[in-house]
């Protein structure tokens, strides 16, 4: 027995040889010449070209960048059996199931049933090296076919839904694929829609911690797009813009075919980063390879930034149509007389002809009425037959009133076409040379994250907003760098107050800071509040919040305290690219004795898209003393 055991190790050791070099050679046969259907010369063309690395197949095949320390490479991110073709996983995963869809499609045993199982990608294929095929006609596939002709005669537009910040999950706003039939019949399509898929929970703050680290499932859903609309501008309250995209109808039936496919898909939802706007971007992706997926400091995607790349890659048609959230629809009808709303009401009622009302509408702009018939069809209130015959009237009528104007676009409210690429660029880094009264000279360094602030260039869209996350600030004084700030999170909403539709302002903050009450050492501050705002004529807002307050820190007697705090702030913009913000606050943490009144304001000049000057005044008078700081910085967005 013990004479044998060597030999049988090298039987093992032998066999487990031979076991390794025929998986060796299966994948060889399986992604390289061994394959069947190849030839010399197409291989050679792939190696030297390597198609299955351009930016259109790793999106169409759900790949996501990966920045090595020495090179670049491509990971997969669909989750499910059926979506992949290769049996095995590494580096050459593109180059795998390229090779594998192209023998496929060689072979004519093959072909009918790989394409109908997989047509989008096969679609992709055979328009791209249509050399390497005899024909590039789509075999014929019943279920591919119906859902094809199903969509064949509809345009595509990108619709952004304005931020809510009542909601953790929708700070930054919403983006997703609008298909419609045509510049007047934008409610009659359908809504392709990328989110989370968690089950109807009602906990925002498990939504929000689940989706940073990736514990729902994202999922495309495809629903009547005048429910979608109607989801945003009346139930949440929120304004709608479409932008139609300029597709030819090759692009268009590989969005439609790559819809049929990903339906095999499933992919991980992550808040920040693999979200609705990066979704949306890869499947635009697919259609134009010269469509850039911006990556963040943290790898964040944004909806603003979705709109922005979509526009640099000329993509968007210079046509916008705006559906404004229904409490400002209402507030623009009360402005009418009592006679113009009765007129309008007759005419969506059908009481009288479209001729009748042009004749008696006064005051009435067709847009005007035209944004009320939108309203009344997504509350099911209006008969959608008579509605499409006059949204197509209100929509010409209202083409001929632009054109009398001079504008060539159909704008039916502001914000404009332009608005949404009037923000900056998400990241920061900056430098200040500061003087205290106490500290002397010293500089701050900060990196942060911003959606927007109130000393930045405002876009129509973020006059009453303020988002922050993960801004820390530096601190470099006698040769010693200490961490003086960190922003977690930092959302204002501002919405201008109105005595028919009242809407209080917000604001909630999570941060570590230094203070006079933790003698000059971190603690951890939570802070919400409410209050009210009132913008003014010129672009100003004035603003009050009452905030409760919350202070945990080592250097407290129990650790924690209860306070309450007070702020008033005013800012506006000084011209087309300067801002200025004046703060004041006042903290009081009764079981502390302590009371703290800070005064800020400063000035914001933006030189351009990448940099701004800052000059700044900070007064903090506490319990413990006073301190007056002076400073410049020097900013740069990227």
């Amino acid at each position: 027995m013990t004479a044998n055991k060597p030999i049988n190790l090298l039987l093992v050791l032998f066999w487990l040889l031979i076991f390794i070099a025929l998986s060796a050679f299966s994948k060889l046969a399986q992604s390289d010449v061994g394959s069947p259907g190849f030839s010399k010369q197409i291989l050679e063309e792939i190696n030297l070209a390597k198609p299955y690395e351009n930016s259109s197949w790793v999106a169409l095949m759900g790949g996501k960048v990966r920045k090595g320390f020495f090179a670049e490479g491509y990971i997969a991110t669909e989750d499910g059996n059926d979506f992949y073709t290769a049996k095995y996983n590494g580096d050459n995963w593109l180059k795998d199931e390229f090779l594998i869809a192209l023998k496929n499609l060689l072979d004519p045993a093959s072909k009918q049933a790989f394409f109908c199982n997989y047509p989008a990608r096969s679609f992709w294929i055979l328009n791209n090296f249509s050399d390497y095929f005899e024909s590039t006609a789509s075999p014929s596939c019943p279920d591919v076919d119906k859902w094809v002709s199903r969509f064949t005669h509809y345009e595509l537009s990108l619709a952004f839904a304005s931020s809510d910040f009542s909601q953790p999950a929708s700070i930054f706003g919403h983006t997703f694929i609008a298909l419609h039939r045509g510049e007047a019949e934008f409610l009659d399509g359908y809504a392709i829609n990328y989110a989370a898929n968690f089950e109807d929970q009602a906990n925002s703050i498990n939504y929000f911690v689940n989706g940073l680290v990736g514990a729902y499932p994202g999922v495309i859903n495809i629903t009547p797009l005048y429910k979608k609309i109607k989801e945003y501008t009346v139930e949440s309250q929120r304004s709608i813009y479409l932008y139609k995209l300029k597709l030819s109808e090759k692009q268009k039936r590989q969005f439609i075919l790559t819809l049929w496919e990903r339906k095999k898909a499933k992919f991980d939802y992550l808040f920040v980063s693999e979200n609705c706007s990066y979704a949306i971007l890869k499947l635009l992706q697919i259609l134009e390879p010269s469509i850039e997926v911006p990556r963040g400091l943290l790898g964040q995607v944004i909806p603003f930034e979705t709109v922005r790349s979509v526009e640099n890659a000329k993509l968007i048609d210079f046509s916008s149509v705006t559906y404004p959230f229904a409490k400002k629809i209402q507030n623009n009808l009360h402005r009418l007389s009592s006679d113009s709303k009765k007129l309008l009401l007759a005419l969506i009622k059908q009481r009288i002809t479209f001729e009748e009302w042009l004749a008696r509408k006064q005051g009435i702009t067709s847009l005007t009425a035209l944004q009320y018939l939108n309203l009344r069809i997504q509350q099911d209130d209006v008969d959608r037959v008579y509605a499409r015959k006059l949204r197509n009237l209100l929509t010409e009528n209202a083409l001929l009133m632009a054109e009398s104007k001079g504008s060539n676009s159909i704008v039916q409210e502001l914000p404009t076409y332009t608005d949404l690429f009037q923000t900056h660029l998400p990241n920061r880094v900056s430098i200040a040379l500061k003087n205290s009264n106490i500290q002397g000279n010293f500089l701050d360094l900060n990196l942060r994250w911003a959606y927007h602030d109130f000393l930045d260039p405002v876009s129509p869209l973020l006059n009453s907003s303020s988002v922050e996350a993960f801004s820390g600030t530096f601190r470099v004084s006698n040769g010693d760098t200490s961490l003086e700030r960190l922003d977690i999170i930092s959302v204002k909403s501002l919405p201008n107050y109105s005595n028919l539709f009242p809407k209080k302002s917000t604001n909630f903050n999570i941060e570590l800071t230094r203070s006079d009450l933790t003698n000059d050492k971190l603690g951890f501050n939570l802070a919400w509040g409410r209050g009210l705002s009132k913008h003014t004529g010129d672009g100003g807002i004035f603003y009050g919040l009452i905030n409760f307050e919350w202070l945990y820190s080592s250097q407290l007697l129990h650790s924690n305290a209860i306070g309450y705090s007070s702020e008033l702030g005013y800012n506006r913009s000084l011209s087309s690219n300067s801002r200025l913000f004046i703060k004041a606050h006042r903290k009081w943490y009764p079981n502390e004795k302590y009371r703290e009144t800070l005064f800020y304001t400063g000035v914001n000049f933006f030189v351009n898209e990448r940099t701004a000057i800052t000059a700044e005044l900070f007064s903090k008078d506490s319990t413990v003393g006073s301190e007056t700081i002076a400073g410049m910085r020097l900013n740069h967005f990227f």
